[in-house]
């Protein structure tokens, strides 16, 4: 039951097969049942595959049973497949979602998990989800974890997926756990049994948390 006030016309053509033009601002009223208010045409662009703009916050706020206010127009992008920018940082907004109990310090935190494609700028953010309790020092540390196809610019990341204990002194230290059968001749050699495809920059302890690595390399 739609109690707002729609904009624009012709904003629910996919999902209600419509093929004319919406005239009046209530039209879909019934089959929406939004409680709230669209302010401008496109904001059920993601249900409806609208490819236009959400240019107001809390627009999603029924759809995705968020009791807060979003204040930014692309709070739901992750989930909705939007492809814009989070523009505020804002604490705590995926708490519901992901079940995070800390403190949202970035725009692009849950990128990883929610397939967001801009920067970790802030370290230890994926703490609850990967059950990490150290800090995280680089913004791409959780990368073959969570397919990241950046680079892992800080030592020892992986240490605690893998539980390893020992020692890593040399490139060829792997061999037997990966049955690779060829040399290690460069930081980035375990690529193909990892499923990494991006760039080891730094040559100590990469591997640590797929390999339950606790030591150095």
């Amino acid at each position: 039951i739609w109690t707002g006030t729609v904009g624009a016309s012709a904003g629910w053509n996919l999902v209600e097969i419509w093929t004319g033009v919406a005239e009046a601002p209530t039209e879909w009223k019934l089959t929406e049942t939004w409680s709230a208010t669209i302010e401008s045409p496109v904001e059920w662009q993601l249900i409806e595959e609208w490819m236009g703009t959400i240019s107001t916050p809390a627009m999603w706020n029924l759809v995705e049973t968020w009791t807060g206010a979003p204040s930014a127009p692309v709070q739901w992008q992750l989930i909705e497949t939007w492809t814009g920018t989070i523009e505020t940082p804002v604490v705590g907004e995926w708490q519901l979602i992901e079940t995070w109990t800390g403190i949202i310090e970035v725009p692009a935190e849950w990128q990883l998990m929610e397939t967001w494609a801009g920067t970790i700028q802030a370290p230890a953010e994926w703490r609850l989800i990967e059950a990490w309790t150290g800090v995280a020092e680089a913004p791409t540390e959780w990368k073959l974890i969570e397919t990241w196809s950046g680079a892992i610019e800080a030592p020892t990341k992986w240490q605690l997926i893998e539980e390893w204990m020992g020692t890593i002194s040399a490139p060829s230290v792997w061999d037997l756990i990966e049955s690779w059968t060829g040399a290690v001749e460069a930081p980035v050699t375990w690529q193909l049994t990892e499923t990494w495809t991006g760039a080891i920059e730094a040559e100590v302890a990469q591997w640590n948390l797929i390999e339950t690595w606790t030591g150095a390399i």
